[in-house]
């Protein structure tokens, strides 16, 4: 039932103000508070990233290429590759954007960042007024601005931070409020959506199981035709279409081939999907991981076992079915990885391909200022999600609910744990306040459910946070630990990278990227010997 109350510079329905001038004004002081201490700690963290850790002055992998991908648009390289792109497109031009203010500065970008970071933690606020009251929605708040990968990706030059803002935008554009929703409030979060996944193409599948969900509710809520329900779809549709057209028409006129966004679906379903492939990153290949020589190196192994030329859509044809060929051939070993992916996704150890908080905290030690466990936020969003499916708040906050859904399917895909929860903590804090909000509303009015709930929410965080992660852990983390050492053999500090490859070596001497990073660090001490 709609209950209006009078809010600062606005009205508000079911305690949710209308606009976000007035939830700003409507989280007053404690909501400031936050905000202003969020910045704190994250610029504490960001200063202390940026003085200290090799990463930040030795740019790799894909931090590299981003740079040096945004350096040449900001230099007049416009219209990108003359071939389909490899990797997602979006990035690289807004940080070129920055570039072109700043300089070629990765510093800027990081401050870029933070700033679009307190943006997702306010639109977090905003998103749970939707589901909770303004105390649990200020609690949930606070628990996100605590969570470690939301700051640690603002200070990569990766696309997490971007996505994580832009799903926060996307989420809060969609019409969750009771009674009917015209085309125009579906093309809005259509477009939002077709943004996050220019940034992250594996979001198009929060795009197609979102937005239809999105407009099925809005049609249930208005005018039931078929016409109807048809330009809700539509609008939707066509608004996420628009963002992705100028990729897709790049790769059409480049390339000369219909890629939607990029071309690299089948070679990171190969990393997850193969012989070699536990619940974390191996392939038999290791110059795949090598992003900058990838695209090559996937086209010669895709050319010679194919024995012809292939084109770059043929190319991740090739690696798609050999994925799919082991998932078929090996059905045990298969669903017994994917349930690992499963659990890993609760699980408190940072999964990356190859960034992890873990291997960075001597580096970094500001990090522990975000000492929030995954698992935390994560239980009290399931038991959220569970009371809005009982409750009467199901209909507002099922969009959320298969959006983390659509983020739990592509990390048991594609095995990215931290990068896809971090997009998904601005449906998870909605959550989480309404289980927050739930629990202590029962435990006030009604102290015998009251009791139950809170202990309910209490047993699923001590379950999930506490979660050890499952299988190939160490072999995660040395992974991480060769990307340290090789931030500090870009930076020149030699000494420091052997002694991180030699903890790389203890924890998992099998991995073939350690005598990869040997052999780069031989060459490097070559090249300090001649200097």
């Amino acid at each position: 039932m709609l209950r209006r109350v009078p809010g600062q510079g606005g009205s508000i329905e079911n305690g949710d103000p209308k606009d976000l001038r007035a939830v700003f004004r409507e989280g007053g002081i404690p909501l400031w508070g936050i905000l202003a201490a969020s910045a704190l700690l994250k610029g504490v963290y960001a200063a202390d990233y940026l003085a200290r850790s090799p990463l930040a002055s030795g740019l790799i992998s894909d931090a590299l290429l981003y740079h040096e991908w945004a350096a040449a648009i900001a230099g007049g390289d416009w219209a990108g590759p003359a071939e389909p792109y490899h990797h997602p497109p979006l990035y690289p031009y807004v940080l070129s954007a920055v570039y072109r203010v700043a300089g070629n500065s990765p510093a800027a970008m990081v401050v870029f960042q933070l700033l679009l970071g307190l943006g997702t933690l306010f639109l977090c606020y905003a998103l749970a007024r939707r589901l909770a009251a303004r105390g649990a929605a200020l609690c949930a708040t606070a628990l996100a601005a605590l969570y470690l990968p939301v700051a640690y990706y603002e200070t990569r030059l990766l696309p997490a931070a971007l996505a994580t803002f832009l799903a926060a935008c996307a989420l809060r554009a969609l019409p969750l409020r009771p009674g009917p929703a015209g085309p125009l409030a579906l093309f809005v979060p259509g477009l939002l959506f077709g943004l996050l996944a220019a940034a992250r193409p594996n979001q198009l599948l929060a795009v197609l199981i979102v937005l239809p969900a999105a407009a099925l509710f809005a049609w249930r809520a208005g005018r039931r035709t078929l016409g109807a329900l048809s330009l809700l779809l539509a609008a939707a549709l066509g608004g996420a279409a628009l963002p992705v057209a100028p990729f897709f028409l790049h790769n059409l006129l480049h390339g000369g081939e219909p890629i939607l966004l990029c071309d690299t679906a089948g070679v990171n379903l190969y990393f997850a999907h193969n012989p070699a492939a536990g619940v974390s990153f191996r392939t038999p290949e290791p110059e795949l991981g090598d992003v900058a020589q990838q695209a090559a190196a996937a086209r010669a192994i895709a050319e010679a076992a194919e024995r012809r030329r292939l084109t770059c859509g043929e190319v991740s044809s090739h690696f798609s079915r050999r994925a799919l060929r082991y998932a078929l051939e090996h059905p045990a070993a298969e669903a017994k990885m994917l349930l690992l992916r499963a659990a890993a996704f609760f699980s408190n150890f940072e999964y990356g391909i190859e960034y992890t908080p873990a291997a960075e905290a001597r580096a970094t030690p500001a990090q522990g200022l975000f000492f929030l466990p995954a698992g935390v936020l994560l239980a009290l969003a399931v038991a959220g999600a569970v009371l809005a499916l009982q409750g009467g708040a199901g209909p507002r906050a099922l969009p959320l609910i298969l959006f983390v859904l659509a983020q739990l399917a592509t990390a048991v895909l594609f095995f990215q744990y931290s990068r896809f929860r971090v997009v998904a903590v601005p449906a998870l804090a909605a959550l989480a306040a309404l289980a927050l909000g739930r629990a202590l509303l029962l435990a006030r009015t009604a102290r015998g459910r009251g009791l139950a709930a809170p202990a309910c929410v209490l047993a699923g965080v001590l379950l999930l946070a506490f979660l050890p992660p499952p299988g190939n852990a160490h072999e995660q983390l040395a992974n991480s630990l060769v990307t340290l050492a090789q931030g500090y053999a870009a930076r020149g500090d030699v000494d420091r990278a052997e002694e991180e490859l030699a903890r790389a070596e203890e924890l998992a001497p099998e991995i073939p990227r350690i005598p990869l990073a040997r052999y780069e660090l031989l060459r490097a001490r070559g090249r300090q010997a001649e200097a």
